[in-house]
């Protein structure tokens, strides 16, 4: 039973691999291939870059004699890509698994769904911080000078630090579990967290240069500071350079917490996932009903759907997040702009039409509307009963792309133009160019989603990141505002920079309004026959 339930776990692990997940049928084996291929192929990409930051760490730490402290580091990035890249599998198969009350109600033994689950999640966990630790052992030149004992401890250790990142996957994971219950949108916890991992992956990886060149200039004082106040992560890295004693050592804390990890969750487990802890409860309150218009209606409905799914926010609304990221960057340091183009000061008199394209680029970006009508899939039939006009639904999909983007886009717009000391016309045309361009994409998003519909998927994930549409929808947008871009900065020398930003103004403005009447012709046509 225990076999079959770990197969079982895999199967689900690396489904994508050999099902089609838009039709639910098994892949031929070309098709197999390919995708085992592009994945061996992500995994290798991410080790070359891993590889390269090693190489950079290892050399300088291995003449001053501190090969500890460089196994110490990379151990420490390994588990915390690890945890990053594991950790809402990890919630996902263990407390929010769709199939945890089957298997709870059959003949089976609750520490055998536990330890498949958790074979599952270490075995994912030891992909993720192997995908660091693995190239750092390559790339160590100290490693032949050990003999074998520098060889195989540092193998071994690749397996043993998997521990360490279950450890604490199912610590987040628990964490992400309670938090989930105690709200009433719990997708709303998803995209928080995974923006707050987002965030600070990528702080770390733009400071990645300067924290490697502080590390080598500090070796000595980082070192004393990982021996007086991190003992394991201290025998981690002397147990890697080739010190048995020490070795064993972060052996045994590394078992003592996945003991204490498993102890816990063999007495929490079926109370965490057959009881929900303090979850929100709606209660009926008795009020009168608000009537609405369709349009309003309408636009409700998408925006309970944008809402209702973690992925779709993140993958259609992080460029939002971006821009507000943006404007205040722009008010903390108005100099910002001035010392990019310092070595450029002939591209300052283009940069209000630059800017305002580049603001609709990060609009582009957010892929709201392109998968809008895709996402009704096999329901389709559900809008296309109702007493509505088919327009008006295509309408509405379009809309919601326009009333998420135009707020953060108008703020970053008037924050750029004062930054760049635009003068009024020139500011608001900047306003103007960014809110007919976000009219005009909303709009485009949901005509390309029409011809190149995906009704048949059996996750929401394929038609947010993976159809035609969404991609068809991003690089239109990106070469529209890049073409406008260059067609700004190429007429600045002889056109004022207002006549340029009014120029682009009316040409999204023309292209929203000709789409518009193609939702009432074409557009309908295509819906009704979907």
């Amino acid at each position: 039973m225990l076999k079959a339930l770990i197969k079982k776990q895999f199967s689900e692990y690396f489904a994508a691999y050999f099902v089609d997940r838009k039709t639910g049928k098994a892949r031929d084996a070309k098709g197999i291939a390919m995708y085992m291929g592009i994945f061996v192929f992500a995994l290798l990409s991410i080790g070359y870059m891993f590889f390269n930051i090693s190489s950079q760490l290892a050399g300088p730490l291995y003449m001053q004699g501190m090969s500890w402290l460089y196994y110490s580091i990379m151990a420490l990035m390994g588990i915390a890509i690890g945890v990053f890249g594991s950790v809402f599998n990890t919630y996902a198969s263990l407390y929010n698994a769709k199939d945890n009350d089957l298997l709870l109600s059959m003949p089976i033994p609750a520490g055998y769904v536990l330890a498949s689950r958790l074979l599952g999640a270490y075995t994912l966990g030891t992909i993720y911080e192997g995908v660091v630790f693995m190239p750092a052992i390559i790339a160590d030149p100290g490693i032949r000078d050990r003999g074998a004992a520098g060889v195989i401890l540092p193998l071994l250790l690749l397996f043993i630090i998997g521990f360490v990142v279950l450890t604490l996957t199912c610590l987040l994971g628990w964490l992400v579990a309670l938090a989930a219950t105690r709200v009433k949108n719990r997708n709303i916890v998803s995209v928080i967290i995974s923006v707050i991992l987002l965030g600070g992956y990528y702080y770390l990886w733009i400071n990645l240069q300067k924290y490697v060149t502080l590390i080598i200039n500090r070796a000595d004082s980082i070192s004393d500071a990982l021996l007086r106040k991190a003992m394991p992560v201290y025998a981690l890295g002397m147990g890697a350079a080739g010190d048995i004693k020490q070795f064993a050592l972060f052996t045994v804390f590394a078992f003592v917490m996945l003991a204490l990890t498993l102890t816990v969750m063999s007495l929490t487990f079926l109370k965490m996932v057959t009881r929900n802890r303090g979850s929100a409860k709606g209660v009926y309150k008795n009020r009168a009903a608000k009537q609405r218009s369709v349009k309003s209606a309408l636009l409700r409905k998408e925006l309970s759907r944008f809402l209702g799914s973690a992925n779709y926010m993140l993958n259609g609304g992080f460029g939002l997040i971006v821009m507000i990221a943006a404007s205040v960057i722009l008010i903390i340091k108005p100099d910002f702009i001035s010392k990019a183009f310092e070595n450029a000061p002939q591209a300052v008199g283009a940069m209000p039409s630059v800017f305002a394209c580049l603001i609709c680029m990060m609009c582009g970006m957010n892929p709201i509307s392109s998968p809008s009508v895709s996402l009704e899939g096999k329901n389709v039939w559900i809008p296309k009963s109702l007493p509505v006009r088919a327009y008006d639904i295509l309408t509405a999909k379009a809309r919601l792309q326009f009333v998420l983007n135009i707020l953060p886009a108008e703020i970053l717009a008037a924050v750029s133009a004062a930054v760049l000391g635009a003068d009024l016309l020139t500011a608001l045309f900047m306003c103007t160019a960014v809110f007919a361009f976000n009219s005009f994409f909303g709009r485009l998003g949901v005509m390309v989603n029409l011809y190149k519909p995906v009704m048949t998927w059996t996750n929401e994930v394929i038609p947010i990141k993976q159809s035609m549409s969404v991609f068809l929808g991003i690089m239109s947008g990106m070469v529209i505002c890049a073409l406008s871009g260059i067609a700004g900065y190429a007429l600045s020398s002889l056109v004022p920079q207002a006549i340029i930003l009014a120029a682009l103004t009316a040409v999204y403005a023309l292209a929203a309004f000709a789409l518009d009447k193609a939702f009432k012709g074409k557009g309908t046509q295509l819906f009704e026959t979907l």
